[in-house]
């Protein structure tokens, strides 16, 4: 059986991470950026072993912003999330019992809700639901 290269194997654990956090995008060049980038796109501080480096995106559309060092991703934490929800994502959460991404939402004393295994898919319902709301 063949080694698999280190290296290789970083990336690729790193690439379904992203996959998982619900990044959008093109993995080749985000990940050369990633690797590329040496100081944190907002505070120019270099990254260390203490402040390490993190790939920051939009958790409603999913798509890549910048990389940045822990202490500024972790500044841009969504302070509006209920206790129960994991996601970051203001009305979403992940019910890890039936293993489902859930968007709940309430209308004039009405429960919405949208259960999926796909994250992108329930992040679509919520993005659509805000079009909807906004005209």
């Amino acid at each position: 059986m063949p080694r698999i290269d280190p290296e290789a194997r970083k990336e690729y654990n790193l690439l379904r991470k992203w996959e998982k956090a619900g990044l959008v995008g093109n993995y080749d060049l985000i990940y050369d950026k990633y690797k590329k980038t040496n100081n944190c796109d907002l505070c120019n501080c270099e990254f260390t072993k203490k402040n390490k480096k993190c790939m920051d995106h939009s958790h409603i559309s999913g798509h890549f912003r910048h990389i940045c060092c822990n202490a500024c991703n972790s500044g841009m934490f969504d302070r509006t999330k209920p206790k129960n929800n994991t996601s970051g994502i203001k009305n979403i959460s992940f019910n890890k019992k039936d293993k489902l991404w859930e968007y709940r939402k309430t209308y004039k004393k009405n429960d919405f809700r949208v259960y999926n295994k796909n994250k992108q898919i329930v992040l679509w319902v919520k993005f659509y639901d805000y079009l909807m709301l906004s005209n």
